[in-house]
Parts: structure tokens; sequence; C-alpha cells
């Protein structure tokens, strides 16, 4: 894609998104809404005062617009990770917010101990945020998840073309039986998901582990026992009455 395109898109995408008007763009930036026009359709070249004015008030950097990198931040730290990691601006700054501990005072009904609680809480965010991302259970949900997004794409495609040949009373390009095979990989892959995640959860139920399943197998093994005595000894005093 040449760099006009590019440019063109990015920036109808800034506008679309930002839910400014070509109108009230060009006269923030001093220019015409015409001339904006025909940038967005890569009509025109920018020229460089205006990629700077257009940079400053979308508050992205210049490479951003003419597609030399995908993140818009201006901040080099920020940068430098989305370089590092592979990730968006959006998706590192999300990671940064959710990394800070808000510790926010304890609401107005609140006890102290689900003040406390809470504490325990924010705290162990840190660990299980690392743990999760680390883990084989993120990367291989994250798989299903991409795997998912283009069979269910394939989905959407297969079940367009058959209305459209219905449409067209075209009977022999029916895709029925397609889309229900298609429709069963993705029910699949949901299912992968939801086992990822239940084994995830799993991990963190100290309740799961082999010796809480003992000690839960022994209580229930004495309240069985106790629940046998007790019938048991009511079932002796209905047969043997107290002697008057």
């Amino acid at each position: 894609m040449a760099t006009s395109e590019i440019f063109a898109e990015r920036l109808r995408e800034l506008r679309n998104d930002n839910g400014v008007s070509l109108k009230d763009l060009a006269n923030s930036l001093d220019t015409t809404a015409q001339s904006l026009s025909l940038y967005e359709r890569a009509e025109r070249t920018i020229n460089i005062d205006l990629l700077y004015k257009i940079a400053k008030y979308f508050n992205v950097s210049a490479d951003y617009l003419l597609g030399l990198t995908d993140n818009k931040t201006f901040d080099i730290t920020v940068k430098a990770i989305c370089e590092y990691t592979g990730l968006n601006d959006e998706a590192v700054e999300s990671l940064a917010n959710f990394a800070r501990l808000d510790f926010s005072e304890p609401g107005i009904n609140e006890t102290p101990e689900e003040s406390e609680m809470n504490l325990k809480i924010s705290l162990n965010i840190f660990k299980i945020r690392n743990d999760f991302i680390a883990s084989d259970w993120f990367w291989d949900i994250m798989d299903h998840i991409s795997e998912l997004d283009i069979i269910s794409e394939q989905w959407k495609n297969a079940v367009t073309n058959q209305v459209l040949a219905e449409l067209k009373g075209n009977n022999e390009y029916r895709f029925f039986a397609e889309t229900m095979n298609i429709s069963k990989e993705c029910d699949v892959i949901r299912y992968l998901i939801t086992e990822k995640i239940n084994e995830y959860i799993n991990f963190y139920d100290k309740r799961i582990d082999d010796e809480h399943k003992r000690i839960l197998s022994n209580f229930e093994r004495e309240q069985k026992l106790k629940e046998k005595i007790l019938r048991e000894a009511s079932e002796n005093g209905e047969h043997n009455p107290p002697k008057e």
C-alpha cells in the first residue's frame, strides 16, 4: 500500500474514532473540508506543515500517520516496549494501568474485615497477573481464540454466500452442510477455551489439590459414619422401647 493510501486510511480512522467531522477538523487545522477530503481519498499528498498539525491534533506520531509504525504514541518508553513486545500502545497502556495498585479509601459501609479482604485481593492480583501471562494456559487460550476468530469468519462468509445464492434462486449453491461443519469446529474450539479456563481456575482453587481431596474424603466418611450410628441408634430405640 502506498504511503498516501496508508495516511488516508489512518486519517479517516482517527477522525471517525474521535467523532470529528471533516468541517470541524478543517476549521481546527485552518484548512478546508474539501482539501481534507482529497487527503482521505489519497488523491493528494500531505505537506509537512499539515502533517504536523494533524499529528498534534490527534496526539499521535507522524510515523504512525505515515505507516512507519503501528503505534500511535509519542512516549519513547512506551514505543520501545511496543517494539520489543510486538504489542500496540493501547495494549501496553492497558497493562500499565492494570499494574498500578489502586488503594482506594474503604467504602462508607465497609467493615474492617471487608477492607482487609479487598486489600489482600489487590495485592494478590499482581501474583495472578504475572502467573497468567507467563503460563502456557494464557498462550493456549490466545491460540484457540485466534483460531475461533478465523474459522467463525469463514462461517460468516459461507452463510453470506448461501443467502446470496438463494436470493438469486441458484439452488445448486447451497452451503448448509459446509456451514454446519464449520459451526461444529467453532463449538469445539469454544469448548477447548472453556476447558483451559477451568483448568487455570482449578489451579488456584485450593480445594482441588490432593491434600484437600483427602481431607474432604475423610470428612465425608466421618459424616456418613455418624449418620449410620444415629440411624441405627434410632432404629434400635424403635425396636426396644424403654420399659415402664
